[in-house]
């Protein structure tokens, strides 16, 4: 995988409650992803960006509501938050005591 795509493939680590429960408890962390990247994607952009060892790769794909506009039934597109660009949602799983200094480096 060439060095752009690495930077393609990774937008930024996912920051919420759950997530950093995962990151505490059971050194997972969670990352949004570009909609096109596939798990070894992913895989080999986390090792070769941070240099560590991934175990397993999970992707969430987000799915839009359903919601009424006036008295008519419609549904938001999948994928899509108000201000964000298109993403999925990875969740990694790294050996146990290895930690991810992403939050603190200004991904």
């Amino acid at each position: 995988m060439n060095q752009e795509r690495i930077y393609q493939v990774l937008l930024a680590p996912h920051v919420s409650e759950k997530g950093t429960m995962l990151a505490e408890a059971h050194s997972q962390h969670v990352f949004k992803v570009a909609s096109d990247a596939t798990k070894s994607e992913v895989k080999m952009a986390v090792e070769e960006l941070f240099k560590v060892k991934v175990e397993k790769v999970r992707i969430l794909n987000s799915k839009g509501k359903t919601k009424r506009f006036g008295g008519r039934l419609g549904k938001r597109s999948d994928l899509r938050k108000a201000s964000s660009p298109w993403y999925r949602v990875v969740i990694l799983t790294l050996p146990v005591l290895t930690r991810l200094a992403v939050y603190f480096r200004g991904f």
